[in-house]
Parts: C-alpha cells; structure tokens; sequence
C-alpha cells in the first residue's frame, strides 16, 4: 500500500520508480488536483494485491469492505461508503470518498490484484 497524505508526498511519488501505469495515473490525478485547488484537501492511496483491512483501516480510518451499520459487501442492507467508482485503467479502478462539505476527500486507487472482495465491490458499483 502507498499512502500519499500530503501535497510533499503526491508530488514526491511522482519521481519514485513505480509501474508505468500506476505513474501515468498519478501524474494526472496530481494535476487536476492541483488545477482545482484540492491537492492540500486529498488523500491518495494504492491498494494492492498485499494491503490488509487493517492497513485501510490505519490509513483512512474505515474499512471500504464495511458499512456504518457494520454490514459487510454482499450482506443484505450493505450500503458502500465509496461515492464514485470507475474503472480508470486497465489495472485499476479508483474509488473517491468525500469527507465531510470541506472539499477533503480519499482517492483510493485500486490495484486489481487487490483483496477480490474489494475489487468485485469496485466492479459493482463502476458498473
């Protein structure tokens, strides 16, 4: 997992030695944050094929997996705190979740590779 917490962190990553496509992805989603503002308000993680619930859970405070309700994806009721979901490239959907009316919000970039359960989610709700 790559977790991008500051405008230091998204603009160093863009130098780090990562798959070609995961940098292309990056490098826009840096842009147009930068563009409208939003790169001091927004949070970039990589899920992979070795993140951990837990991982998420230290990382952005909640499980994409669970609910409020504490229902898991596929429960009846699950309702999926993931807001906007597209598949954004051939290996990779992202997933952005608001927080709050400030602007701040999650980018998660979903490898997929990733958990399955995470990744079927992603494919639900981009479809």
């Amino acid at each position: 997992m790559l977790h991008l917490h500051d405008r230091n962190g998204l603009l160093a990553a863009l130098a780090l030695p990562l798959d070609p496509e995961l940098l292309g992805l990056l490098q826009t989603r840096v842009g147009h944050l930068e563009a409208q503002n939003l790169l001091d308000m927004t949070e970039i993680v990589v899920v992979d094929a070795d993140t951990t619930e837990a991982e998420m859970v230290e990382a952005i405070g909640f499980a994409p997996l669970v609910d409020l309700d504490g229902r898991r994806f596929g429960q009846p009721g699950f309702c999926s705190p993931l807001e906007y979901v597209s598949k954004v490239s051939s290996s990779y959907h992202e997933a952005i979740v608001p927080v709050g009316n400030s602007g701040f919000a999650f980018h998660l970039l979903i490898r997929d590779a990733a958990d399955p359960a995470l990744v079927a989610l992603c494919r639900d709700r981009a479809s």
